[in-house]
């Protein structure tokens, strides 16, 4: 029994942390058998939401429905200054700690138009449904909406059972709430569990630096910087404040609640405006009101999440746009409103708003078991001063003593200043630079095994060079015969290449060529049980090549023509790639559409040397010099180039190599190019073969395989098991 009591007195936020060590250990030593505990962890995400928007609906209706239109006027005067200064506070500290999380690089595919920012935010502001506002997670629409019919209940004199009634859903759902801190410790050891084995190593220190900067920085103004400045407005020392407030602290912090402290806070605001003489008889009334509604509307350690945003988008390396970062403080505000639960909800909805990808909600609930914490202990404080403001404020008994304030917001700056500056200096240490991850993509090792290749070393057109009058190495046939008979009597395929193309022909870090096309003909030859020689070619030559029979099959991202469908064999496109302009990312605007580029007069602009972009970039740019490269790596540096033309494929690729630059997809810019392999005119048996074989591999997904790794960036699908301790170490489990 005695064991039983010390471990039911060991406080929850104990059991909390102790449920993540344990989750972190599960994860580490069973590896991928961990993973049954997952619905767990989903589960427990699903009943923190479960009753955010009852509880932020009916907080709202009952805090502004209770009040008289006078009382809600006065206080509105009274408090509209502390929630702006508020705001503003906790906000420049959000912005100035960013700038120790690393800046996201700049978008990498730009395609600009679509809803303007200014219609977008009115309807997330103002739904026409909003039922969809409910379902799409629209949190600052429901505030909105909630505040509107608060301020019309006011109107009417028999509110008193409505509002029993919204009150009591309230503190229904913050018991609800109650119940759920119970299983918190199982949830979150589930959720690391999992977290344990998909965070990868070189994530880990962004992740540290977050929780440490936003750990200390709530910290920091909970026991720092908003205590001391409201010394400067009220005549209470700094001891006595804490003093006062100490059981409303603990006991919100310890049951990871904020809820709880409310009692307290009330109870601080009618001691401090009895001392300071105010007997009116409405004071009490006022206190408890003034809690109430800025327990719905301004708790600040949600307004923190702004941090986690900065952080989220350097995670996810989705740079925000200007208009998002002006927006960033008034959206967090709207769609924070509640509990501190309730900004999972708000988290999902401004990942939306931003376009970061679902799991970041997962990436908030997993660092909450650590962030938790400070984050109620400033929402404590904060409600604590800003009740402590308003109360005086309404009742004209708020004072601003500037001695006190310009040093004290003067050394707050300096210090949060500071804690930004240690962020910045342990950077390199913590998030080290990576290298691009094209440059780092691979062939699958059993595809290379599979398949004999060799590489031809020689001039590129030598055929070709030759009027076409002879074949390679002495494979020629004859003119009956068709190439796909050459193929197997020979046993090899032959493939032209150039590798100047990613992302579907180019050379890695390793000096070895790699690519879409690559390893798609890899395959292919390991299904026609041949051999690959790789032979180069030049891109004003690649059809004569194929009429010389130079080779069987040619690869590298290549365009369909008129030209090229009269001259040689085609199979069907494999993509169709839209028309897109490589430039500075401080340059995006200038090729937003087709007016924009044709207008561009003075510019320069970057022509692959290809029979398909040359022509295209003078048709498109009739205004701008037109400059011949032989490849893009020319532009680099050379800052008379205000754009590079090609496809998106190989500019969002090219782009996401070399940072600073950007893909932009114009809008009107053009018909899209069709992408496709070309073989020797007397191919009609490989044709055919071909197109089914890729249709086939379509519908087994293997195509989109290749697109997600090679177009899109994305890390292959890992089917190893997950390292544990069990399988690496011990060797227990195969």
């Amino acid at each position: 029994m005695s064991i039983i009591r010390k471990l039911t007195s060991i406080g929850l936020p104990y059991w909390i942390v102790i449920g993540a060590v344990v989750g972190c250990l599960i994860g580490v030593l069973f590896g991928d058998y961990a993973s049954v505990l997952a619905p767990f962890g989903e589960a427990y995400i699903g009943l923190l939401q479960m009753v955010v928007y009852p509880y932020i609906i009916c907080s709202l209706l009952h805090g502004l429905g209770k009040l008289t239109p006078n009382t809600a006027l006065r206080l509105l005067k009274a408090g509209i200054y502390v929630f702006a200064l508020s705001a503003v506070g906790i906000f420049a500290t959000v912005f100035i700690l960013g700038l120790a999380i690393p800046e996201p690089r700049p978008p990498v595919v730009v395609q600009p138009g679509g809803v303007s920012a200014g219609a977008e935010l009115i309807s997330l502001l103002i739904p026409a449904n909003p039922v969809s506002a409910l379902v799409d997670n629209y949190v600052p629409a429901i505030v909105l909406l909630a505040v509107i019919y608060g301020v019309a209940i006011q109107r009417f004199d028999n509110r008193e059972g409505f509002l029993n009634g919204v009150d009591l859903v309230r503190r229904a759902s913050a018991k609800i709430w109650s119940w759920v801190t119970y299983v918190a410790p199982i949830g979150v050891l589930a959720l690391f569990a999992d977290l344990s084995g998909s965070i990868q190593i070189d994530e880990l220190g962004s992740i540290v630096l977050y929780l440490v900067l936003f750990t200390l920085g709530a910290v920091l103004l909970a026991f720092g910087v908003i205590p001391f400045l409201a010394t400067s407005l009220v005549p209470i020392s700094y001891r006595e404040m804490l003093g006062s407030l100490k059981a409303a602290l603990i006991i919100s912090v310890s049951t990871s609640l904020l809820v709880t402290c409310v009692p307290y806070v009330v109870q601080f605001g009618q001691k401090l405006a009895a001392k300071l003489g105010i007997e009116d008889e409405d004071r009490d009334d006022i206190v408890a009101t003034t809690v109430a509604v800025a327990y719905a509307i301004a708790e600040m350690g949600n307004w923190l999440i702004g941090l986690f945003v900065l952080f989220a988008a350097d995670f996810y390396d989705h740079a925000l746009t200007f208009t998002q970062y002006l927006l960033l403080p008034f959206m967090t505000i709207l769609s924070t409103v509640g509990s501190p639960t309730s900004t999972v909800n708000a988290v999902g909805f401004l990942a939306d708003w931003i376009g970061l990808p679902p799991d970041t909600t997962f990436l908030y609930v997993e660092t909450s078991a650590v962030t938790r914490y400070p984050q109620i202990l400033l929402s404590a404080m904060g409600l604590a001063i800003i009740t402590m403001a308003v109360v005086l404020g309404y009742f004209g008994k708020l004072q601003i003593r500037h001695r006190r304030w310009v040093p004290v917001s003067v050394l707050s700056v300096v210090f949060v200043g500071g804690l930004a500056a240690a962020g910045v200096a342990a950077r390199p240490i913590l998030v080290p630079s990576q290298p691009n991850p094209y440059l780092a993509f691979e062939l699958p090792q059993d595809l290379i095994t599979d398949v004999d290749v060799s590489f031809v070393q020689r001039p590129p057109s030598a055929a070709a060079q030759a009027g076409g009058a002879q074949a390679t190495q002495g494979d020629a046939v004859s003119s009956a015969d068709t190439t796909m008979d050459r193929i197997r009597s020979t046993g090899t395929m032959r493939v032209g290449y150039n590798t100047g193309i990613i992302p579907f022909a180019y050379l890695n870090d390793d000096g070895n060529v790699v690519g879409y096309d690559v390893e798609l003909v890899y395959a292919l030859a390991r299904d026609l049980n041949v051999r690959l020689e790789f032979i180069p070619f030049d891109w004003n030559s690649l059809s004569d090549d194929l009429v010389a029979n130079e080779f069987d099959f040619a690869i590298g991202g290549i365009f369909v023509t008129n030209e090229r469908l009269q001259q040689v064999t085609i199979s069907n496109p494999q993509l169709v790639a839209p028309i897109t302009v490589i430039t500075p990312a401080n340059r995006t605007l200038d090729f937003s559409n087709r007016e924009a580029i044709a207008g561009g007069d003075g510019m320069t602009i970057a022509a692959f040397s290809d029979p398909v972009i040359v022509p295209l970039a003078n048709d498109l740019f009739p205004n701008a010099d037109i400059l011949v490269v032989e490849t893009y790596a020319d532009i680099l540096g050379n800052q008379q180039v205000s754009g590079a033309l090609w496809t998106l494929p190989q500019a969002r690729a090219w782009a996401e190599i070399h940072e600073g630059y950007s893909a932009v997809v114009p809008e009107n810019i053009g018909t899209p190019l069709p992408i496709a392999y070309l073989m020797p005119p007397n191919s009609p048996e490989l044709l055919n073969f071909v197109n089914y074989w890729l249709s086939l591999r379509e519908s087994e997904g293997y195509r989109e395989q290749l697109r997600s790794y090679w177009l899109e960036g994305h890390p292959r699908p890992d089917t190893s098991p997950r390292w544990s301790v069990l399988h690496n170490v011990l060797g227990w489990i195969d």
